[in-house]
């Protein structure tokens, strides 16, 4: 074995045993943590960090113009009539529930003034 390689690999075994120190004093610390104050059961958060190798909105959006690019014009007005209908489907259902919302409101707010009504009509009071 060569000097070179001697001094790596005594820099590799220290890494580890780095590596292997910190994992432990900080999985021995978070256990320590849970015994001292067993009462307070709050979530613990953790930070998610992003996956550098998943596609970023802006990489997607650059691909998918890269491929319709790539497109016939035949393809390229299929797509477009496919994306309208989809889009026009979209806006079609959110109507759908925001009319459905205001018929709900409408319906339960006359049920209520009738509930009012017959409430009092049948308690003796005058309307």
């Amino acid at each position: 074995m060569t000097k070179d390689d001697e001094y790596w690999k005594r820099k590799l075994d220290e890494l580890e045993l780095d590596i292997a120190a910190k994992s432990a004093s900080s999985a021995k610390s978070a256990s320590s943590e849970k015994s001292a104050n067993p009462s307070d059961r709050s979530p613990q958060t953790t930070r998610v960090t992003p996956d550098p190798s998943a596609p970023s909105l802006e990489g997607i959006y650059q691909q998918s113009r890269a491929w319709f690019a790539t497109l016939p014009s035949a393809g390229k007005g299929i797509v477009i009539l496919g994306g309208g209908v989809l889009a026009l489907s979209v806006v079609r259902t959110l109507v759908q529930v925001v009319t459905f919302s205001l018929s709900m409101g409408l319906f339960l707010l006359m049920a209520y003034g009738a509930y009012r009504f017959l409430g009092q009509r049948d308690s003796g009071g005058s309307p």
